[in-house]
């Protein structure tokens, strides 16, 4: 229920304040004096309407300001030709702009009709409708219009309900035959566990087959490089027959060494000689001298020889530890149990 209307600079009203009474209220006035006014002021907070700039006052400043207090809320319909400030406001509510329609929390607010107000120029109040829409009204003020909603709508409800009673009804049928073609679920579940078993200890007899050709390829490659190496252990005669000579190798050095000190003997004393100018029993001695010098150079010859099989000894020893040190790696690598059984391999 309105209780009081607050118009402010809209037409002739500078600012207006009308309270009302329950049950019905009246305007009387002189013409010209703004009844109009008051009427347009109201409908342009509850339909936002009309429109246009005669609403404006013509003989002083300010923007229209309509106020209606209800017993439960107020609301503010301030109109304004700049857009932000056109708004309507509920209560303590941030304005909401107005646009061209009223917005539905402010028409919920209000719940007011045609028939809670009338002008002088309005029709009598029911004198006129047919007897349907005169039902129609006194049903909605009565509230039995909600009623035949309610009835209506329940009514739709339990179709629609039925609807799809049917239609869940049809659909567990159908899963329920579909449900039929897994009976021989549980047998299937046994076969599957089977199944299951089979590819494990399928799998596990991969794995194995794999480790053991692995195994197999590595003794292959073990046979190769043994066979690889059959010809330095064949060597073993030859470097053994060539250890007889390392104690060649050692006399041959110390005579070296004497002959390379009579080489010089000889050398200076052949020196000497020519230095001489004569000196009788001289050409034996440097006979003797040339014959030590062409035995020289063959035990020189000789000590190159000796010195290139030394080294070559020395070759062949480096070359057998090593083959003797891949060998260990290569049996140490090789495991010491059957992956396949667990036995102990000799």
């Amino acid at each position: 229920m309105i209780l009081q209307l607050i118009i402010q600079n809209y037409e002739s009203h500078k600012k207006t304040v009308l309270d009302f009474v329950p049950g019905l209220n009246v305007f009387i006035g002189e013409s010209d004096k703004g009844k109009s006014g008051a009427f347009r002021a109201f409908k342009k907070l509850r339909e936002n309407s009309p429109g246009g700039q005669r609403m404006f006052p013509l003989y002083w400043k300010g923007e229209p300001s309509i106020t209606a207090v209800f017993d439960d809320c107020k609301i503010i319909r301030n109109v304004s030709k700049n857009t932000e400030r056109n708004t309507y406001q509920l209560d303590d509510y941030n304005p909401v702009g107005a646009g061209t329609s009223v917005p539905q929390e402010i028409q919920a607010a209000i719940n007011m009709d045609d028939v809670n107000y009338q002008s002088q120029i309005d029709r009598a109040f029911l004198m006129f409708e047919t007897a349907g829409e005169r039902g129609r009204i006194l049903n909605r003020y009565a509230g039995l219009d909600e009623i035949d909603t309610a009835l209506s709508t329940g009514k739709s409800d339990v179709q629609e309900l039925n609807r799809k009673l049917k239609a869940v009804k049809a659909e567990i049928k159908s899963k329920s035959e579909e449900l039929e073609q897994f009976d021989d679920l549980e047998e299937q579940e046994q076969r599957l566990m089977v199944c299951e078993q089979l590819e494990q200890h399928t799998l596990a007899a991969e794995k194995r087959s794999h480790n053991l050709a692995a195994i197999a390829q590595y003794g292959r490659e073990i046979e190769d490089k043994l066979q690889g190496k059959e010809e330095l252990l064949e060597a073993t005669e030859s470097v053994k027959a060539a250890q007889s000579l390392l104690s060649d190798v050692s006399a041959s050095d110390n005579r070296l060494v004497r002959l390379n000190d009579l080489r010089q003997a000889w050398t200076n004393v052949d020196g000497k000689l020519k230095a001489l100018p004569d000196m009788t029993g001289a050409t034996d001695a440097i006979a003797k001298a040339k014959g030590l010098l062409v035995k020289l150079t063959s035990s020189e010859n000789r000590h190159k020889n000796i010195k290139n099989l030394l080294e070559q000894y020395n070759d062949i020893i480096e070359e057998i530890k090593s083959t003797e040190d891949e060998i260990l790696e290569l049996v140490m690598a090789l495991p010491n149990k059957c992956p396949e059984c667990g036995s102990i391999i000799e």
